[in-house]
């Protein structure tokens, strides 16, 4: 299930001169020194977007949408591809929906969710981001094909742990499945380093939903293994159990024409 903080976000976007906020809890009071960090905010992002305008900023998480077979894999240069880069490292799971993310008609806009940490009133920054090419969105399209690029400021090497997560999923909100017909699918993540120019994937589905968090969790594990594209989910396990069973009937019928 997706993670949006302990005690609801306010999410800030900035369009142009304009903003909208929207608040995920009606909890949430702003007061007069919130709003005016959430202005400084404001001005932190407007400076933010000029400093990403290079999308393969190798500080951030940087991910395209695009439909399958597109050369460029959603990279920078494709006309048609859905952007999406942050330099922050969330404390919680961040998950935005596509539809929603990418709504707007602007070809670039930044924007930032901020969250009550328990035990205290003052509000902190989630997550900052940039969007770029929300305007080429269309919501009949399969945006299966996704351009990922992560690397570390210290000691970048491919396939070594990165700083941030990041999960596609089939269904809004960050769950497996697909509302229009009750269907469950994988999700898949990643938590590796890529390729310097980074690397492309394409999913059996059209990504409705993502989900950005720190990588230290999945990193930290026994085994030393990173996410790269790793299938994952109740999906994912089925079709591994309904594969190991194929192996183990093939190979019990071997045994049994063996003996008879």
């Amino acid at each position: 299930m997706p993670h949006t903080g302990h005690h609801g976000w306010r999410e800030n976007i900035f369009v142009g001169s304009s903003s909208v906020a929207r608040s995920k809890s009606s909890a949430i009071t702003l007061t007069t020194t919130h709003l005016r960090q959430v202005n400084m905010l404001r001005s932190l992002s407007i400076f933010t977007s000029l400093a990403l305008s290079t999308l393969a900023a190798s500080t951030n998480l940087t991910i395209s949408f695009n439909t399958p077979g597109d050369a460029g894999c959603g990279a920078k240069d494709s006309s048609n591809a859905l952007t999406f880069t942050t330099g922050s490292i969330p404390p919680s799971r961040q998950c935005f929906n596509i539809e929603e993310l990418f709504r707007g008609n602007e070809s670039q806009s930044q924007g930032s969710r901020i969250e009550h940490s328990a035990g205290s009133s003052e509000p902190y920054e989630a997550i900052l981001w940039v969007v770029y090419k929300a305007n080429q969105f269309r919501p009949g399209l399969n945006y299966s094909q996704i351009s990922y690029l992560q690397r570390n400021t210290s000691s970048p090497e491919e396939g070594k742990d990165a700083a941030r997560l990041f999960e596609v999923y089939s269904g809004r909100d960050c769950i497996a499945s697909d509302s229009s017909d009750g269907s469950v699918h994988p999700w898949f993540g990643w938590t590796c380093q890529g390729p310097i120019d980074g690397s492309c994937s394409t999913v059996p589905y059209s990504v409705a939903s993502f989900q950005v968090g720190s990588a230290w969790e999945i990193n930290s594990r026994g085994g030393g293994q990173c996410w790269d594209a790793a299938l994952k989910g109740a999906a994912a396990g089925r079709d591994r159990v309904a594969v190991n069973a194929a192996i183990v009937a093939i190979l019990a019928a071997a045994i049994t024409s063996l003996l008879l």
